[in-house]
């Protein structure tokens, strides 16, 4: 028997996917900034892998939590709590979830391969990407937006942030520099100890 029309996309979804496969099919698409793409398109969760390095300053702020997951090497995932920077290191097999509402940078060195799970946003919700002061530590800049293409919006407003130096420049007037590359080293074992 033939599957309906309206039940073949479930179909193609429902059987396993080689992931590393498919990240070596689409390793070129990964573009900075952010350099995020969507494994499946058609689903009612955002599923998508991401690359290091990235270039970035902001902290987003989901209504929804989000699940972190190290494929290969380790990230820093600054989070700001109570007006106070959290630095955290995921490590490859490692994962972690951001709960809703907590502003979050995902900080990507080189020749990193992360997953990261979110939900679609209904229209009535939406997104936010803040920016604090490196001297001062007020926020700077913010954008709210209805996010419905992950792969482009967030990639567009952090251009746009980063094009005007306005957006910038803080109430003390100090100027944030644009983002460069990403190239912490994690910390080891020993250094935690």
């Amino acid at each position: 028997m033939t599957p309906k029309p309206e039940h073949q996309s479930e179909a193609r979804r429902a059987r396993p996917l080689d992931l590393q496969q498919w990240i070596t099919d689409n390793a070129d698409a990964f573009e900075p900034p952010v350099s995020n793409k969507v494994v499946w398109k058609d689903s009612d969760q955002i599923f998508m892998v991401i690359r290091g390095p990235n270039a970035r300053s902001d902290f987003h702020i989901d209504p929804f939590d989000e699940v972190f997951m190290q494929l290969k090497g380790s990230i820093r995932l600054d989070l700001m709590i109570d007006g106070k920077r959290q630095e955290h290191w995921i490590h490859e097999g490692q994962v972690m979830l951001v709960p809703a509402n907590v502003p979050h940078s995902p900080l990507r060195p080189a020749h990193t391969w992360g997953l990261v799970i979110e939900r679609p946003r209904p229209d009535n919700l939406f997104d936010s990407l803040v920016w604090f002061c490196d001297v001062y530590g007020d926020e700077v800049s913010r954008v709210t937006f209805h996010l419905s293409n992950i792969e482009t919006e967030l990639a567009a407003a952090m251009h746009n942030y980063n094009q005007d130096e306005s957006l910038r420049t803080c109430a003390h007037g100090h100027v944030n520099g644009v983002p460069e590359t990403f190239a912490a080293t994690p910390p080891t074992l020993a250094d935690v100890e």
